[in-house]
């Protein structure tokens, strides 16, 4: 009788894991890392001349991980792009504190546009199939 009770809390606890692993931390992780190279390609890109508004480029990630990860995880992209253009594109770099008001605008309406724009890519998406994609349905054990 212990033993059913302690298989079962043990398939419970990896469930649970596993739909913590699958629902946030692999769409963040995801987001993450394509918001880390998208920054790595506007490092080079923001050389160039006449390169403003260059932050408007995030929408790529952004779309993406709303295609593939739906509304929360977009949400999330949007954040780090945000943080990551402010800190690494943005003049003065290496710093949160923006001097120019245009590039502080610049943020802002990425930040707006990109949560809406993910909700509707989310929304294109079919939310369902992203559902399905995120918890893949499990075979329900015979007890």
């Amino acid at each position: 009788m212990s033993t059913d009770i302690q298989r079962e809390a043990i398939q419970t606890r990896s469930t649970i894991l596993s739909d913590l692993v699958s629902g946030w931390i692999w769409p963040s992780l995801v987001s993450l890392m394509l918001v880390a190279l998208t920054t790595v390609v506007l490092w080079y890109m923001d050389k160039w001349p006449n390169s403003d508004g260059i932050v408007f480029i995030y929408f790529v990630p952004t779309t993406f991980v709303a295609l593939c990860y739906g509304n929360t995880a977009a949400m999330v992209a949007t954040i780090m792009s945000c943080m990551f253009g402010a800190y690494f594109i943005q003049q003065p770099t290496f710093t949160f504190a923006l001097t120019n008001s245009i590039d502080i605008w610049d943020l802002v309406f990425f930040g707006l546009l990109a949560m809406l724009a993910s909700r509707v890519v989310a929304g294109f998406a079919n939310d369902q199939s992203v559902a399905r994609r995120r918890n893949p349905v499990r075979p329900r054990n015979a007890l």
